[in-house]
Parts: structure tokens; sequence; C-alpha cells
């Protein structure tokens, strides 16, 4: 193999774990900072998020290196939307007026589990098999 070859491959690799970051980062990483900046007003909970990314991105890339990018990414798409979408009927959260109210926390947990739990739908459904295709 040539040395062209191997850092082809290298970056390849970097450029699937980046890609792996980013898409926990913002789907489940967020969410989990979001709830838990509900549950802990004017606490630096941002730094989370990116801890969460990280573990993630470890643990399919190097536990499970057959998943690919493209069952990430609508799992991380569905998570963003569904998520903010939920949070967005809330003003009070957006605004960060909870208090730390029981409330508002199990509001924003649950809301975040919904959205886990539709992305997870979204992966594992065999599209394919549930919408034939006529032509």
């Amino acid at each position: 193999m040539s040395v062209l070859n191997r850092l082809q491959n290298e970056f390849n690799g970097f450029g699937r774990v980046l890609a792996l970051w980013f898409a926990f980062e913002y789907s489940l990483g967020n969410g989990i900072a979001m709830v838990l900046d509900v549950a802990l007003p004017n606490q630096p909970v941002s730094g989370i998020s990116m801890l969460v990314a990280v573990g993630a991105t470890y643990i399919v890339q190097w536990w499970y290196p057959d998943v690919r990018l493209r069952t990430v990414w609508p799992f991380a798409l569905t998570m963003i939307f569904v998520f903010f979408g939920l949070t967005l009927l809330n003003p009070v959260m957006i605004d960060g007026r909870t208090g730390g109210t029981i409330y508002y926390t199990v509001e924003a947990g649950l809301s975040w589990i919904a959205a886990l739990s539709l992305s997870c739908v979204v992966v594992w459904t065999n599209w394919p098999e549930v919408l034939p295709i006529r032509e």
C-alpha cells in the first residue's frame, strides 16, 4: 500500500470520526445540556454536551465500526428537529425562566426521551419494506 493510500485511509477515518462527533454533539449532547440547563439554572453545563458527544462517538466508532454514517445522520436530524420542536412549544424553556422546578425538568427530560425514542424508530425501521415503491 502506498503512502498516499495510507493517508487517504487515515483521512477517511478522521472524517468519519468528525462526522460522528458533529452528529452526536448537535443531537444527544445539546439535548442533554438543555435538560441540565433547565434542571440546574445558573450553572455551567454547556461542557457536558461535548463530553456526551465524545463518548457516543467513541462507542460508535470503535465498538460498532460497521455502523454507516447514513444511519447516524437520520438519527441525529430526527433527534434535533423533534426535541427542539417540542421545546419550542414551551416558550418558558427557551427563555430560561424555569427556576429549576421539577415540572420543567421532567418536561424537558420527557421531551428528550420522546425525541430519542422517535429517532431510534426512524433508524431501526426498514423503510423500503414499510413504504414499498410501486413502479
